[in-house]
C-alpha cells in the first residue's frame, strides 16, 4: 500500500501549497481477480506420471464414446487471497506495512473451542478442519452393537447440522463394518474366544480413524466362546464428490472428503476430519481419442502393475493431481476412467483390481 503526497508548483514563485490528504491506493493482485479462461485456462497442466506398461489387460467391455475435450477443475485455494489477509491483519493490528505490496498468504492454521467442548483446527494450505471433543469418554468396548442405521444417523445429523454441503460428498459407510459382521457371524454359528476379545480390545485403543481389519472368529462347538466385546467408537467415511463424479487417487483408491468417529456408547460423534470443498474453476482441455485411452488401459493406466488382468466394468472419474511446484499446492482434477475387474495372482486365484486412465492430452 502506497501513499502519495501531492506537490503543486505554482508560476514562477513555486509556491508550494500544503500536502493533500494522503490517499490510500490499493493494489489488486490480477491473479487473483481475473475469470478464468474457458479454454486452456489453466496454462500448462502438471505432468502426469504414467509408468511403463508391463501389464496384459483385457477390456471385457467397449468404452463409451469420449469427447474431444474435458473440462478440467482446480479447487479454490484454502488460504486468504490478499485482501481477505489485509482483513485479517488489520483485525490483529498487525501493521499494514508489514505485508508489502501483493502478499501471498502460503500457510493458515486457526485453532478455536466451541460451546460443545469440540476443539477446532483449520489447515488452510490442506482445506481440512479437523475436530475432537476431549470432554466425552466412553468405555472403549461394548458388549452390544448399536444397528448400522443407527450409528449411521448420528453421523448424518452431526455433518447436516453443522453447515456442510451434501453434495461434496457421498452416502457414509461405516468402515469396518463390525455390525454386519457380527450379524453374518451368528448366522455362520461362529463366535468370540478369548484371543478374539483381546484383539478387538487392542483396536477398540488404536486410532479409530484408521480402518482396522475385523479377527478372526472360531466355531461356537468348541467350548471356548466367551462374551463377545465390540468398539464404542465406529468409524464413517465419506467419500469426497466433486460435479457428481468420485475422486480417486492413481492407484483407483477413493479419496474420502470427510471421516467421523460416533461414540455408539453415547450416540455422538466425538472426532472427525473434514475436507472443505468450494466450487472448482474450471477450464477445458483437448482429450485423448478413445483408441489412446483403450491402448492406455491395455497395458494397466497409472497402476504400474504386472500380469493378466479383465476390466468388466467403466466409470467416469476424477483424478486428483498436485502441483507442488507452487505453495501452498494447485490441486487439479482430472476427468478420468477408472476401470473395475480382476488381476489374475500367481497361484492361479483372482482378486479385484481398478486402473485408472487420464483423459487429458498431455
Amino acid at each position: 500500500m502506497i501513499t502519495l503526497a501531492a506537490v503543486v508548483f505554482l508560476g514562477a514563485g513555486c509556491m508550494t501549497l500544503p500536502t493533500s490528504p494522503k490517499t490510500a491506493t490499493t493494489f489488486s493482485n490480477p491473479t487473483l481477480t481475473a475469470p478464468t479462461p474457458a479454454r486452456l485456462g489453466f496454462g500448462q497442466l502438471p505432468k502426469i506420471q504414467i509408468p511403463p506398461g508391463r501389464a496384459k489387460v483385457t477390456l471385457a467391455k467397449e468404452l463409451p464414446n469420449l469427447p474431444p475435450e474435458i473440462t478440467v477443475l482446480r479447487l479454490r485455494q484454502g488460504t486468504p487471497d490478499d485482501t481477505q489477509l489485509r482483513n485479517l491483519t488489520n483485525a490483529l493490528s498487525i501493521p499494514a506495512q508489514m505485508l508489502g505490496n501483493f502478499p501471498q498468504a502460503t500457510e493458515m492454521n486457526l485453532e478455536w473451542k466451541d460451546g460443545q467442548g469440540f476443539k477446532w483446527n483449520y489447515r488452510a494450505s490442506e482445506r481440512t478442519l479437523e475436530f475432537k471433543n476431549a470432554a466425552t469418554s466412553g468405555p472403549l468396548t461394548l458388549s452390544d452393537l448399536r444397528p448400522y442405521e443407527d450409528t449411521m444417523a448420528t453421523a448424518d445429523t452431526f455433518i447436516f447440522a453443522r453447515g456442510l454441503r451434501g453434495m461434496y460428498y457421498r452416502q457414509g459407510l461405516v468402515r469396518p463394518d463390525w455390525y454386519s459382521w457380527w450379524t453374518d457371524a451368528v448366522k455362520r454359528r461362529l463366535c468370540m474366544d478369548r484371543d478374539t476379545v483381546n484383539t478387538v480390545r487392542a483396536l477398540a485403543a488404536s486410532n479409530a480413524l484408521v480402518s482396522g481389519t475385523l479377527p478372526q472368529l472360531v466355531a461356537n462347538s468348541g467350548g471356548t466362546c466367551v462374551k463377545p466385546e465390540f468398539p464404542s467408537r465406529q468409524a464413517i467415511a465419506y467419500r469426497a464428490l466433486i460435479d457428481e463424479q468420485d475422486v480417486v487417487r492413481a492407484d483407483g483408491s477413493y479419496l474420502d472428503g470427510a471421516e467421523l468417529v460416533v461414540d455408539t456408547s453415547q450416540g455422538i460423534v466425538t472426532e472427525g476430519r473434514l475436507n472443505l470443498y468450494y466450487d472448482p474453476e474450471r477450464s477445458d482441455y483437448p482429450a485423448l481419442s478413445k483408441e489412446k485411452i483403450t491402448a492406455l488401459l491395455s497395458t494397466g493406466g497409472l497402476s504400474g502393475a504386472t500380469g493378466d488382468m479383465t476390466l468388466t466394468e467403466f466409470d467416469f472419474v476424477l483424478l486428483r493431481l498436485d502441483d507442488q511446484s507452487v505453495t501452498p499446492s494447485d490441486v487439479y482434477l482430472i476427468p478420468s476412467i477408472l476401470g473395475h475387474g480382476t488381476r489374475t495372482l500367481p497361484d492361479g486365484s483372482s482378486a479385484p483390481f481398478k486402473i485408472v486412465a487420464p483423459l487429458l492430452a498431455q
